[in-house]
């Protein structure tokens, strides 16, 4: 084998290495906030449960983005992110409330400004401020780059290591003072924030509890594109397919709208294929006791179940419910992350088919 071929072949071996590892980039890029792009975040509130946030783009022109946000403890927003903003500003707005602004000039909502992050990973540090309540005060501070690294997340309903930045930074006003690690989408394009750790503390922190860590992992990531073709082609070759983020409104048993554009995906791919029958399986985290989680399980993949039944006219015989709780995790339940891992619903293919 002469020396060109070998070096022809390290070639291709070295791009497609790159092209893996870039592949799920590619789908959180300069188009990543358009209309339909989702968020899920899983976050501690202070009486240290869970919650999940999710923060939709409804609407994008050239001059702004408006984004809805709620979370499974009931609260309701929306905000316009200016264009401007994700190029420029050098302050990043903490949360959602409807106490806060729609518009927040000189803010970014869901990551770092272009300016902040090439700054960021350019020089290792980067002036910054934080919004951390409603009242509309910055603390100004600074962040430092501690490394690069990875960091692993759903995108589309896989699950993906992709680059990210870790920094930490210091920030104080006048007696107010936090102190955070902040992990960032290594991407000029789109540096989204990951996750946040933010330790407040001074004489100005209104009570105990506000003492307490402001913790905030982005879990999963939706383009808003259809997953029709990569479901049907996983359940034909694997006979397994897992679905992260099924959750009903607050308050009631309504899937939410990522979620139904989801079950129309399932209920096309069944009527492509009208042997296969469907094992819809629900898993949880393990908050709570055992038999509440066996029926929540239940109760996930009762309600697609229903909406395949209801909405799509797939017959019922076709496909069985199980609630599993607790007892199959997928990742550790010690994590905000692991235990959003394990909140799912898996359909399995029952049929002989192929």
């Amino acid at each position: 084998m002469t020396s060109k071929i070998v070096l022809a072949m390290l070639a291709v071996i070295i791009f497609a290495t790159h092209a893996a590892a870039q592949a799920p980039m590619a789908q959180i890029g300069a188009t990543t906030l358009q209309p339909g792009f989702e968020i899920t975040t899983a976050f501690h509130n202070f009486d240290k449960r869970d919650g999940e946030a999710y923060t939709r783009v409804l609407n994008a022109d050239t001059l702004r983005f408006l984004v809805n946000y709620t979370n499974t403890l009931g609260t309701v927003s929306r905000r316009e992110i200016l264009r401007g903003d994700r190029q420029n500003a050098k302050a990043y707005v903490i949360g959602f409330s409807k106490q806060m602004p729609l518009v927040m000039p000189g803010t970014t909502s869901v990551g770092l400004s272009a300016n902040v992050f090439q700054e960021l990973k350019k020089t290792g540090q980067a002036n910054w401020g934080l919004m951390i309540d409603t009242s509309g005060k910055i603390l100004p501070g600074r962040l430092s780059l501690v490394k690069k690294t990875r960091y692993r997340i759903v995108i589309n309903n896989k699950v993906a290591d992709i680059p990210a930045l870790h920094a930490k930074g210091f920030f104080k006003a006048g007696k107010t003072q936090a102190i955070g690690e902040f992990y960032i989408v290594d991407g000029i394009h789109n540096p989204l924030m990951l996750r946040y750790n933010i330790k407040l503390g001074g004489q100005n922190i209104r009570s105990a509890r506000d003492n307490r860590p402001i913790v905030m992992n982005v879990v999963r990531l939706n383009t808003g594109l259809s997953q029709r073709a990569t479901l049907e082609q996983t359940l034909r070759t694997m006979r397994r397919f897992e679905l992260y983020g099924i959750h009903f409104n607050f308050a009631s048993a309504s899937l939410r709208p990522g979620v139904r554009s989801l079950v129309a995906d399932i209920a096309a791919t069944l009527k492509n294929n009208p042997a296969w029958r469907l094992s819809i399986q629900g898993h949880t985290d393990s908050i709570g006791g055992a038999n509440a989680n066996q029926l929540l399980s239940q109760r996930r993949a009762q309600a697609i179940k229903t909406a395949l039944i209801r909405t799509h006219k797939i017959k019922s015989g076709r496909l069985k419910v199980v609630g599993f709780g607790l007892t199959r995790p997928k990742a550790t339940n010690d994590t905000l992350e692991g235990r959003a891992m394990n909140r799912r619903v898996e359909l399995v293919r029952l049929d002989n088919a192929n």
